[in-house]
């Protein structure tokens, strides 16, 4: 059975770029990237990661997620990921995702990053403001 174990990670930053990547069969790809700052347990750590995204037919966001973590003692780990997301009711671009992620390349205080499969949530709301956090996903085959 699975189960959400640990938080893994609990960041927060701010939009730096939006931008239309391409326009196709009627729904725009948008990319988002931010710039963050976080704990990994008592590591304190940066993140500069992208989401692109679409809307799909229904009015939710289908997107996927990559970007870097660096350290403040420069151990560094990449990650990429898929995510579902939904615009907040009565605001103008808000929106929460919610979605799974891996972890590649992790070293040093990231090192033990490398074994989990995480799933995560972020928000990011009408002011650029991103809230991320991460959680270990685990369980028993």
């Amino acid at each position: 059975m699975l189960a959400i174990g640990k938080q893994l990670t609990d960041e927060t930053g701010r939009i730096t770029v939006r931008r239309v990547l391409s326009v196709e069969s009627g729904s725009a790809r948008v990319e988002t990237t931010f710039e963050s700052a976080g704990y990994l347990g008592d590591i304190h750590y940066t993140d500069l990661g992208t989401l692109w995204s679409v809307i799909r037919s229904d009015g939710t966001l289908y997107g996927e997620w990559k970007g870097g973590l660096r350290s403040d003692s420069n151990d560094t780990a990449v990650y990429r990921g898929i995510t579902g997301g939904a615009y907040l009711d009565e605001t103008l671009h808000s929106r929460v995702y919610r979605g799974a992620l891996t972890f590649e390349n992790a070293t040093g205080a990231f090192a033990e990053l490398n074994s989990n499969l995480a799933v995560f949530e972020a928000v990011l709301d009408d002011d650029g403001k991103v809230t991320y956090r991460t959680w270990a996903l685990g369980g028993q085959a």
